[in-house]
């Protein structure tokens, strides 16, 4: 095309923008011109669209043209009919009105029986997308790769087809209709046509594997004949290897089925065959990387399908091997492969004590990736046997790591020392050392939760741990971390330090040099920490009033100081000192033991990691200070509160209100607005589980087997713009939940929705419930939300048969053992004593529950169900449920306290609604 030429020429020539866009105008005039004038052929059509798509390759915008682009559609001229489709791709988007016009075309060339036309039209119809020509175009792109007859090319291309716009449009197909002869694909003649069938029965078999059941058998089958290298063309071997691409996407589809197993005759062979290739040594990189692609999908088969014995412990031998390879992506999928094993607990899975060295070896790589994951490995093999050594050896390593990873690093370091400590001394010391190391990288969360073990210990136990912490706030290198934790823990237990040997030094610190040694780091701090300073001093006056002279000389300094925080303490501390003894006594006095608070640092991790594995897009949500919240896991900045008796310095210092984890003000939705929305899952199995101005997630969940649910979020937008970049996470912090959510598109469309199916495997009782987190721009702007998911203990439910006295009976037995044993008692907010027992029968009664009432306690019910989750044998629980006034009181006993913990979690949202 001559035309075309010539104008392309042009615009290389021009030297500077205001040239081109002049060149461009006077073009698109000339074309518009042409259009209207109409009467054009064929030729000159598409020379004129070629330019319009030129230039909206070189960005600008076109808003005409798109007639006579769909006009070339029904040219009979392939040079034509190929510039229409590439101009309705470029030109055309799915929420278009003028998709409306390619339908009809698009519907006449999927019926030629030209192979390269209808490839034309697929390629076409994946790329454009939308609901409308999902729901028009579905079936006939469906009807041409399940055609008994028909191009293997076509049906290639009508695989990948159908898969995207299944991922976009769900809802506009019914799977069910394929289930008989989509999964014989598998076996199709032509590898490309089998490889794209596999890709489309992966997606869909990881929704429903129920439905998709006859696809394992099939994928099994198609993936004995590969390795077997039977009848395969010599085209088919990619360095010695049989197609493995294809036998990657059949191992990940015998995945799915893990709930789902056949007799292991079956599927070992393969994968003992698989196993014994990987184990030869080849030279050629690219045979190297086909054989671990295909040797590492067989190790999580033999993961999820949990297939113990001789070919699992020959897979653990090469991982050892590979985790000592020059290949460093050999290096890094053996250690990834490693962590799954290690967290799934297999019995004979276990590093050998050089293997052990190997691994903390690789802590060291000079690669970051390999580095972070055996960091990982080396966290989740540590034992009681080898515990201490591990964390020696991680406390070393937080001086010379990157400051991205040293916080995770920190928290790995707390959890193990917390978990393997011989002693609490020795834990102590090891996190003075840590928090000393990593400075500013160890969170509050490290610190607070040393002081909130620390207030269980005596005077006498907290004696030689207060003398360490003045030893350290007389090192020159104290940090301004440590400067915290110490200058609490003194501030609490100043008076263990007088009258005490300390080793080598003087026999007994005297008060003065207490305040001395305090004030030394007080000249130098931060204005938040001497907030904490403040606290401390006036601390210690009630502790040694001798000192009472030197603290309110130091308050004084502050009356007018530019601080308001430090100005307001100093004001408040003095007259505190102007009360009578007594009062300062009672508003000074020891903090009281932390009660029933677990860690969260392992949250905390799981937390760090999730985001480090997220997109550039998911590490700029920690730089964005309005984070939309929909469950207290949210957290969120911490404001001072000006508490002069919070001792906190207003920056979250281990108060009661820090350690007691209670959410911050959410900014979307607080806690009880978030269980009053689980709670309709525990009577229904559908509902909106959250929702505000911009968006709306609804639920749906089905019971697939004991222990395994599917949960289907619904993402529904319901602003008049697109959300861009979204993006969903699923994560279940504690490990009792094993989940796996579908691809999630990254545009939701003003006024559609998209789904999210998540599954969830509970291999044992959890409290803690996973959460989608899920993020998107709308019009621009961040928005995120942490959503907790319904998957309860009470969807595994069966009810029991039993009667009043043998409900009685259990429950004697039960008390016995205090840790199986809870009792909680509960607010009505709205509800009478009457609708809220009514509430709690249905919602039992919906659950499965046995519901049984003693007439002589007519305000009372009983309840009782056991749990099926699929492994080991059933637990039960029972549940006594009392009304008095405005209040309920829930009472669990179970036979572990894991599903004690759980029953009453339940129990504790469903009190939300009453």
């Amino acid at each position: 095309m001559k035309g075309l030429h010539t104008f392309v020429s042009d615009i290389r020539a021009c030297r500077s923008r205001e040239q081109e866009e002049k060149r461009i105008n006077k073009e698109l005039g000339h074309i518009r011109q042409k259009f209207k004038e109409g009467g054009m052929d064929g030729y000159n059509r598409r020379k004129y669209v070629a330019k319009l798509l030129y230039m909206a390759l070189l960005g600008y915008q076109i808003d005409f043209g798109h007639v006579e682009a769909a006009n070339l559609l029904a040219s009979p001229k392939y040079k034509e009919k190929a510039m229409g489709y590439l101009a309705v791709t470029l030109l055309f988007n799915e929420a278009s009105d003028a998709v409306m016009l390619v339908v009809n075309a698009f519907k006449k060339d999927l019926d030629s029986d030209s192979d390269t036309v209808n490839c034309l039209a697929l390629n076409a119809i994946a790329n454009l997308g939308g609901p409308q020509l999902a729901e028009s175009l579905g079936p006939e792109v469906a009807k041409k790769l399940l055609l008994a007859t028909g191009s293997s090319f076509v049906k290639k291309k009508a695989a990948l087809c159908l898969l995207k716009l299944y991922r976009r449009h769900p809802s506009a197909f019914q799977p069910s209709d394929w289930v008989e002869r989509l999964p014989s694909m598998l076996l199709h003649a032509d590898l490309g046509v089998a490889t794209s069938a596999a890709s489309l029965v992966l997606h869909l078999a990881s929704e429903n594997p129920l439905q998709w059941l006859g696809a394992r058998d099939i994928a099994i089958q198609r993936l004995s004949t590969l390795v077997a290298r039977s009848s395969l063309p010599a085209d088919a071997i990619y360095y010695k290897v049989p197609v493995p691409w294809l036998q990657v996407k059949l191992l990940q589809i015998i995945q799915v089925f893990a709930e789902h197993p056949v007799a292991d005759s079956a599927l070992l062979p393969p994968l003992t065959t698989i196993v014994a290739i990987a184990n030869d040594s080849a030279k050629n990189q690219q045979q190297i990387n086909a054989q671990n692609a295909v040797f590492f999908e067989a190790v999580r088969v033999l993961m999820r399908w949990r297939i113990e014995g001789r070919l699992l412990s020959d897979a653990v031998m090469l991982l050892t091997r590979m985790i000592s390879s020059k290949d460093l992506n050999a290096r890094y999928l053996a250690l990834e492969t490693f962590a799954l094993l290690l967290d799934m607990n297999f019995d004979n899975v276990t590093i050998p004590a050089d293997q052990e060295r190997i691994v903390m070896a690789a802590c060291k790589d000079r690669d970051p990736s390999v580095r972070q994951q055996a960091l990982d490995v080396v966290y989740r093999m540590a034992s009681p046997s080898n515990g201490v050594t591990i964390v020696s050896e991680l406390v070393g390593l937080i001086a010379a790591s990157e400051a991205a990873t040293r916080e995770s690093l920190v928290l790995r370091c707390a959890i193990l020392s917390e978990k393997y400590s011989p002693s609490f001394e020795w834990y102590f010391e090891t996190m003075c050392h840590v928090i000393a190391r990593a400075g500013d990288q160890a969170s509050e969360d490290v610190w607070f939760r040393i002081v909130s073990r620390f207030s269980h210990l005596s005077n006498e136990q907290a004696a030689p741990l207060i003398k360490l912490c003045m030893a350290q706030l007389t090192s020159p290198t104290c940090t301004e971390r440590l400067q915290q934790l110490c200058v609490y823990l003194v501030g609490e237990r100043g008076d263990a330090l007088v009258g005490t040997t300390d080793g080598g030094g003087p026999d007994e610190w005297h008060p003065s040099t207490i305040f001395e040694t305090l004030y030394h780091h007080y000249a130098v701090a931060s204005a938040q920490l001497k907030a904490q300073f403040l606290s401390s001093f006036v601390k210690l006056v009630n502790l040694f009033p001798e000192l009472r002279g030197q603290v309110e000389a130091v308050l004084q300094a502050h009356l007018q100081d530019s601080d308001i925080e430090l100005q307001e303490r100093a004001w408040e501390y003095l007259a505190v000192l102007q009360e009578p003894e007594a009062v300062l006594i009672e508003m000074c006095d020891q903090m009281p033991a932390f009660e029933g608070k677990v860690s969260t640092l392992e949250l905390k991790l799981a937390e760090h990691q999730r985001r480090k594995r997220g997109s550039s897009m998911a590490q700029a949500v920690e730089s964005k200070p309005s984070i939309s919240a929909a469950t207290t896991t949210v957290v969120t900045q911490q404001a001072a509160t000006g508490n002069l008796l919070d001792f906190s310095g207003g920056s979250g210092a281990p108060g009661m209100e820090a350690l007691s984890e209670q959410p911050k003000k959410p900014t979307a939705a607080s806690g009880d607005d978030n269980k009053a929305a689980l709670a309709r899952f525990i009577s229904a199995r559908e509902g909106v589980l959250y929702q505000d101005d911009a968006i709306q997630v609804g639920c749906v969940v089905s019971i697939a087997a004991p222990g395994r649910s599917v949960i289907v979020l619904y993402l529904g937008n319901k602003t008049t713009v697109a959300f861009d970049g979204v993006q969903a996470d699923v994560t279940a912090p504690g490990g009792a939940i094993q989940t796996r959510a579908s691809a999630l598109p990254p545009t939701i469309g003003a006024g559609t929705q998209e789904r999210l199916a998540i599954e969830c495997l509970m291999t044992k009782p959890s409290s803690t419930l996973p959460v989608a987190d899920i993020r998107y721009y709308c019009g621009g702007a961040f928005r995120q939300h942490v959503i907790s998911l319904p998957a309860l203990l009470f969807n595994s439910a069966d009810p029991v048969n039993v009667s009043m006295e043998q409900f009685h009976g259990q429950w004697t037995t039960l008390q016995a053992n205090a840790s199986n044993c809870q009792a909680q008692v509960f607010n009505l907010k709205a509800s009478t004593p009457a609708a809220a027992l009514a509430t709690v029968v249905d919602a039992l009664r919906a659950s499965k529950f046995t519901i049984l009432q003693n007439p002589s306690v007519p305000a009372a019910i009983f309840a009782c169900a056991q749990f099926n989750l699929g492994v080991g044998s059933p637990s039960y629980a029972l549940i006594r449920c009392q009304f008095g006034g405005q209040q309920v009181q829930f009472e669990v006993a179970a036979n572990t306290p894991e599903v004690k913990d759980a029953t009453m979690q339940c129990l504790e949202i469903l009190a939300a609604t009453l």
